[in-house]
């Protein structure tokens, strides 16, 4: 066995076992075998050891109060149905209303690209290198790939993939693997992280839902703000991973009645994140840009007006990119990179009735900038 692809031994492996938290108050572990770059992320971003803040009281309560006062009139209009929102969804509605409503009327299961498949591997293989720890980064791949043929979409893109196609997939996921246990901290069984955790939120008819990539601590009784939310991306960050970070931190705030003290996006390519800590205003804009954004697909889904159409890369991957006037006139002029002149109001968009569950429908197409991939 090629013991190069192991991940470095040390913290997290079966011999070390030394008392570690999340939060001060015991035995605070000295990273001394890991790399420069986890100690950046151990010390900077996790912050263990460090002091963490006492949640604003009531703060949980003030955001779902603000939440239904402005939200259960809107969702009246969507036929008591439950509505469920989740990230990709309210960043591509608050993108292009058009782009929304193509991914809407889209069927489920249809086929992923590279990208996602990339992700979606990467993903797996990051859990099974906490839970099955000392094997090499090949044997991590393998096994994420195994387990991810029971999704209909892996499977149908990994069958119908030929041996080029399947061998840049794996290359290309050994390689974010690599990237992640060389910059992250092995993550100790006291911080209790979760891979993926499904965490949801209702309000009224409404349900914000989100998966973080990783979680890390526990609500505590005590009103102190000590969990951390990280989602990861081999892309360096945007503008809008912000406000990702901080729409996942508001609906953990609504589920444990206590904000995270840290939520970000984390690239695994420039080892940068987002600013990580969260606060009452930050709070209190999520729930703003969410109100925004669920008014916006009530009003799309339910044909109460014309869709707006705001071309951009994202057109590479909508659904409706071949039909839309609007990316075709901004296609046509050199594709600039203020599309504002472009942008046009749509009829209404037509969605399949009853309409798919939103929260549930596959990430678009991939394109190599695709914002949602690993």
């Amino acid at each position: 066995m090629d013991n190069s692809q192991k991940p470095p031994a040390g913290p997290g492996s079966a011999t070390d076992t030394q008392a570690r938290h999340l939060e001060p108050g015991a035995a605070i572990w000295q990273p001394h075998s890991m790399t420069p770059a986890q100690k950046v992320v151990f010390k900077e971003l996790f912050a263990i050891g460090s002091q963490r803040p006492t949640a604003p009281a009531g703060l949980s309560d003030e955001l779902r109060r603000h939440l239904s006062e402005k939200l259960l009139p809107v969702t009246a209009r969507w036929n008591g149905r439950s509505l469920w929102v989740g990230k990709s969804q309210l960043a591509t509605v608050m993108r292009c209303e058009g782009q929304f409503a193509a991914d809407a009327g889209e069927k489920k299961g249809r086929a992923i690209g590279m990208a996602t498949a990339v992700g979606v591997v990467v993903h797996r293989a990051i859990q099974l290198s906490h839970t099955h720890p000392d094997r090499t980064c090949d044997q991590y791949i393998q096994s994420a790939i195994q387990g991810s043929r029971v999704e209909e979409s892996f499977e149908n893109f990994w069958t119908s993939a030929p041996e080029y196609a399947q061998s840049d997939l794996i290359a290309a996921s050994v390689s974010r693997l690599v990237s992640y246990l060389d910059s992250v901290p092995p993550l100790q069984s006291s911080w209790t992280p979760r891979f993926e955790e499904p965490i949801a939120a209702k309000i009224g008819s409404l349900t914000l839902a989100a998966k973080p990539d990783l979680v890390l601590g526990r609500p505590r009784p005590d009103g102190r703000q000590t969990m951390l939310l990280c989602d990861m991306k081999s892309t360096d960050l945007r503008d809008y991973h912000h406000e990702e970070a901080m729409f996942y931190a508001l609906i953990a705030t609504l589920r444990y009645g206590c904000p995270p003290f840290r939520s970000c996006v984390l690239s695994l390519s420039s080892m940068e994140w987002t600013e990580p800590d969260v606060t009452r205003d930050l709070m209190f804009a999520a729930a703003d840009r969410v109100i925004e954004g669920v008014t916006k697909i009530v009003d799309v889904l339910t044909e109460a007006r014309g869709a707006s159409l705001i071309p951009g890369r994202h057109c590479g991957w909508c659904p409706g990119k071949d039909t839309c006037p609007s990316r075709e006139a901004w296609t046509m002029a050199g594709s600039p990179e203020d599309p504002t002149p472009f942008a046009i109001s749509a009829a209404p968009v037509t969605v399949p009735t009853p309409p798919v569950d939103l929260v549930s429908v596959p990430a678009p197409a991939s394109s190599p900038d695709d914002p949602w991939a690993l």
